[in-house]
């Protein structure tokens, strides 16, 4: 079928107006990398969680964190931001360990984990983990301390307009030395998102499909 150059141009309009239509939809269908951000807050015997926590000479300081997942994992664990006035991120926070401190058994600890990205995650934003203190430590600088968390992975779902998605989050064990400061650190595993098309974007392909079919059939008429 021979076409003049002006109906060759407007069928090639029509096409490309198509093409980058339909590139644009098929995100609906791709799982994304996921932003995760947030902060988190500690507290010692099932106190209120707070920026910083002290038991006996073991110190609690917070941490903010913020990363995107890499095939949907997400290691948060950078280590811990050293002396008093330093402010850790990329952790879950950290623990320092002074001599002398005596027993631990018998302690709890709470930390609270709160998300600011993604957004619109369903049962809020904030998650508590808890976990149970285990050690001593002598004037000599002997012994140490386990802070043993509950380590069952938590699955979240969120959404926000048109995007969402899922993610498995869990706390690691922490053991720390006297005269030391380790980080808390975790994970957020099996993260994805998707993205549903725009009611626009799918307007925009039915009208060029539209315009293509109209095209054609106003071709075939003029040949008969």
């Amino acid at each position: 079928m021979n076409l003049s150059n002006g109906t060759r141009t407007r069928l090639l309009g029509i096409l490309g107006l198509a093409g980058a239509t339909l590139a644009a939809a098929p995100g609906a269908a791709r799982a994304d990398e996921v932003f995760f951000a947030g902060s988190t807050a500690g507290a010692f015997n099932a106190g209120t969680p707070g920026a910083t926590s002290t038991l006996l000479t073991l110190v609690f300081r917070n941490a903010t964190f913020a990363g995107t997942t890499s095939n949907g994992f997400l290691g948060i664990g950078a280590a811990p931001m050293a002396g008093p006035g330093g402010a850790n991120f990329n952790n879950l926070g950290s623990f320092t360990l002074g001599p002398d401190g005596g027993a631990f058994i018998g302690n709890t600890f709470t930390l609270q984990v709160t998300f600011t990205a993604p957004p619109g995650i369903t049962g809020g934003n904030s998650a508590t983990f808890t976990a149970v203190i285990v050690g001593s430590v002598g004037a000599d600088n002997t012994g140490g301390v386990l802070v043993n968390f509950d380590n069952t992975p938590r699955t979240f779902a969120f959404g926000s307009g048109a995007t969402s998605g899922t993610f498995t989050f869990s706390v690691n064990d922490v053991s720390v030395t006297s005269g030391k400061e380790v980080s808390v650190t975790g994970q957020i595993l099996s993260a994805t998102q998707t993205t549903i098309p725009e009611p626009a974007s799918m307007t925009l392909l039915a009208t060029g499909l539209a315009g293509l079919g109209g095209l054609a059939g106003r071709r075939r008429r003029r040949a008969a």
